[in-house]
């Protein structure tokens, strides 16, 4: 597993053996698309495919014309599909990677994935390194599903809101405190939050992040969303 994400690495094989992953970008949100866009340029191993694909009456005809290996979707632009249009994304591109974007956790999605044969999903908050990440995982042969969301679809809400058992990270060098900490950064809460939930002081939260890095030897708040735990 890695970050706040389940990666499941399956047998699928590498796009034509090809290091560069050709990407193609489909939302009508102008901005979601530019951002999306100005950050996946700066990785040496994508190449994208043109331009955003802004309406959904053309992603079929984009994505026949442009060959890419994965396409990163807005979840509202395929709702804007009908379901055969959808399904067909799979039959007319066997080949094809399919990674949504989503604007939070929906109930149904799992079927969705399942039933038109995508490869997962990821929130449109998190952050460009980790989209990256996920794209890569995706385009090996892998899924990418939210670690929060994989873990309610299997044990249940109840089972799942138990922070305690689930999503506390085992470190030998680490306090509880400190692996509370961790596991609340790894679901994308700010120092603040943090400090609400755990019922201490926001200066105190700070310490016990500097107090990992140091045992984890690790610098920044990124690596250590990135890095990976042993867990229950």
């Amino acid at each position: 597993m890695t970050r706040n994400n389940a990666s499941l690495d399956g047998p699928l094989r590498r796009h034509n053996g090809c290091s560069t992953i050709a990407v193609s970008i489909a939302s009508g949100r102008r901005a979601l698309a530019a951002a999306l866009l100005a950050s996946l340029e700066c990785e040496q191993d994508f190449k994208i495919t043109g331009r955003p694909i802004r309406k959904p009456v053309r992603l079929l005809s984009c994505l026949e014309q442009r060959g890419a290996n994965l396409l990163l979707v807005d979840k509202r632009l395929l709702d804007r599909l009908d379901g055969r249009s959808t399904r067909t994304i799979h039959a007319k591109f066997p080949d094809l990677r399919v990674l949504i974007l989503c604007d939070r956790e929906q109930s149904g999605l799992l079927q969705e994935i399942v039933n038109n044969r995508f490869h997962g999903f990821m929130l449109i908050s998190h952050a460009a390194d980790t989209c990256a990440k996920a794209i890569r995982t995706v385009s090996r042969g892998g899924l990418w599903l939210p670690r929060a969301w994989l873990e309610k679809a299997i044990l249940g809400p109840a089972q799942a809101a138990d922070r305690d058992k689930l999503r506390l990270v085992v470190e030998p060098d680490l306090t509880r405190r400190e692996s509370q900490a961790v596991a609340y950064l790894r679901e994308g809460l700010t120092n603040k939050q943090i400090a609400s939930k755990l019922g201490i002081k926001e200066d105190t939260v700070k310490k016990h992040l500097h107090n990992v890095y140091g045992k984890l030897g690790i610098r920044r708040r990124t690596q250590l969303i990135a890095h990976n735990p042993i867990r229950h």
